[in-house]
């Protein structure tokens, strides 16, 4: 045969066979292209599950770190709240012992700027008696609320 009697050949081919074949043409491009976007679409997805899988740790660990936090917190805040209220309950009254003591302290030592009180307190015979078991005044005023 010759060059042109093959492409005479092909000139026989009917028009349904050329349809035929760009159509299966077209089939099996289709076919590689969905083959080719569902192998994509899967590595995808494991991706997005890998990531999701990874994301949900963090997310445990984190609520695990923030209730630890949280419980700390807790306990911190209630043993100060026992602390106070042990320290309340055990001092309390010492306190107040003290805040009388400073109050008649502060009376006293205004009753120093009069000059008739630096009278009564001198040693005289009246106020400090010889062989008296009993300190003078000032030491009694001194040590009175304390007593």
């Amino acid at each position: 045969m010759s060059a042109t009697g093959s492409l005479g050949a092909l000139t026989t081919i009917p028009k349904e066979v050329y349809v035929a074949v760009i159509a299966a043409a077209a089939s099996l491009i289709a076919v590689i292209i969905s083959a080719v976007l569902t192998l994509r679409s899967q590595r995808l997805q494991r991706d997005i599950e890998h990531m999701r899988f990874a994301m949900q740790k963090q997310l445990d660990e984190y609520k695990a770190e923030q209730q630890q936090a949280l419980a700390e917190t807790n306990a911190l805040t209630a043993y100060r709240f026992d602390a106070r209220k042990r320290l309340y309950t055990e001092c309390e009254p010492i306190f107040f012992h003290l805040i009388e003591a400073a109050d008649f302290a502060l009376r006293k030592s205004r009753d120093l700027v009069n000059p008739r009180t630096w009278e009564q307190l001198r040693a005289e015979k009246r106020n400090v008696e010889r062989g008296s078991s009993d300190p003078p005044y000032p030491v009694r005023a001194g040590r009175a609320p304390l007593i």
